[in-house]
């Protein structure tokens, strides 16, 4: 099942998706190359926030860049 979302991940070009570069199994882990995040991930960033909320204009702006994104 992990080995077939890994292909998945390998097929996948989007911007949105972090690419996927290449991968190794070794006796006791799966290794997975990405594309470098700078900006870190979502959890990150909400751990940093004062009361953990983004402010409303933020989740719109990336809600509607998200949505078109993935439509075009």
């Amino acid at each position: 099942m992990l080995l077939e979302r890994v292909k998945i991940l390998h097929s996948l070009d989007h911007a949105n998706v972090l690419k996927f570069h290449s991968g190794y199994e070794t006796y006791a882990h799966l290794w997975l190359v990405l594309e470098y995040c700078v900006g870190g991930n979502l959890m990150s960033l909400l751990q940093q926030l004062k009361d953990g909320k983004l402010p409303e204009d933020s989740i719109h702006d990336l809600a509607c860049c998200g949505l078109v994104r993935a439509l075009l």
